[in-house]
């Protein structure tokens, strides 16, 4: 009773905004500003934590706390540069393609309806599986010797900060963060709300797989899982860590493998 009490609620108020709002609006401008707002409001209460160990209950969760691993405040403004360059060229670039694709092929509902619970749970685990493959393959092919001179100025941050989560290579944010997060979206033809809660949540987990930070509510093995492959940048490809076991590239097989050979050396 209280669900469809307030699914009513949140689609009257849905759809009295959509009315006001162009598809443009609803494609382009929500999710990239939604999406925006989370990635430097919780990065930047991650940065204060880094810098000023405040509170101490939430730094002694750090990973990686030893004094190679401090923050290095001389990097923040090439970082900051970086960001910003990105998420005003690339990042709106591929928001406006998103645009003339869905409408040209309605593929975003962009309907003044509310999406329910369920559609929303079930896109979400279909856009989950999609990132995750096409995230796995590209971030291992920018492993590769032809491709690693773009991805190593990611690696630049061995002990990651949450606003590092977008630091990279132009290449790297298309190919390898901003595509794997839209083409689920696409297959699904999800409806726009949905699609706007997506970028959202994969912004905020991002940043959490690279944050560093080790916190009761965080389940599935991150941020250690990522945070290992910063620092010993060969395993960990992945996020779930599926792919990972399937080709042996989780951090227990590779360092088995190291210890292997090592013996038959």
């Amino acid at each position: 009773m209280a669900q469809a009490l307030e699914h009513g609620a949140l689609q009257q108020l849905w759809s009295e905004r959509a009315k006001s709002m162009s598809d443009f609006d609803k494609l382009f401008w929500m999710p990239l500003l939604a999406s925006g707002a989370v990635y430097w409001i919780h990065g930047f209460l991650h940065l204060i934590v880094d810098q000023y160990h405040v509170p101490s209950i939430m730094y002694s969760r750090k990973l990686q706390q030893d004094k190679k691993s401090a923050l290095d405040t001389r990097k923040l403004p090439q970082l900051f540069k970086t960001l910003i360059i990105g998420q005003l060229t690339i990042v709106p670039l591929f928001q406006i393609a998103l645009y003339y694709i869905s409408t040209s092929y309605s593929l975003i509902d962009t309907s003044a309806s509310f999406p329910s619970l369920l559609s929303i749970i079930t896109d979400f685990i279909f856009f989950v599986v999609v990132e995750e493959i096409m995230f796995f393959y590209s971030h291992w092919l920018l492993h590769t010797k032809l491709l690693y001179k773009i991805h190593k100025i990611h690696h630049q941050w061995t002990a990651p900060i949450a606003l590092a989560a977008a630091y990279a290579h132009p290449v790297e944010v298309a190919l390898s963060n901003v595509v794997p997060l839209l083409v689920g979206p696409l297959l699904a033809k999800t409806h726009v709300i949905t699609f706007t809660l997506w970028m959202c949540i994969a912004v905020w987990t991002t940043q959490v797989h690279h944050s560093g930070y080790k916190l009761p509510w965080y389940i599935g093995g991150q941020p250690e899982f990522h945070d290992d492959h910063h620092k010993y940048f060969n395993c960990n490809f992945g996020l779930l860590g599926v792919l990972d076991w399937i080709h042996g590239t989780t951090r227990e097989q590779w360092e088995r493998r190291k210890v292997l050979n090592k013996r038959q050396n």
